[in-house]
């Protein structure tokens, strides 16, 4: 998707991450989350944004580009919704990694 962006528009004014995983497969009670599933969570979202923000990094345009992730915030912060336990906890994850990337 990237290189089709660098070859069309050469530049990425802003690159905005509002992706989910397959929910569903990983939306499960905690003491029957599985490694795979909790795996699933964490490379959907944290995982996926760091990697393509790497690659969108090199298209910004300098002094100006903006990288926005978009995440239901509640999910991550409240740990009330206990079949949110894999998504909840790689939100947590997306939020912290914006703010390491700052």
């Amino acid at each position: 998707m990237l290189e089709r962006v660098r070859t069309q528009f050469g530049k990425i004014d802003i690159f905005v991450s509002n992706a989910l995983g397959e929910l569903f497969s990983y939306y499960v009670p905690p003491k029957s989350l599985t490694v795979e599933q909790w795996n699933l969570a964490l490379c959907s979202t944290a995982q996926s944004f760091w990697l393509t923000v790497q690659q969108a990094a090199e298209t910004l345009i300098p002094d100006g580009g903006r990288v926005v992730a978009i995440t239901y915030a509640p999910g991550g912060r409240t740990g009330s919704w206990q079949p949110y336990i894999a998504q909840g906890t790689a939100k947590a994850a997306l939020e912290s990694l914006v703010r390491y990337l700052r």
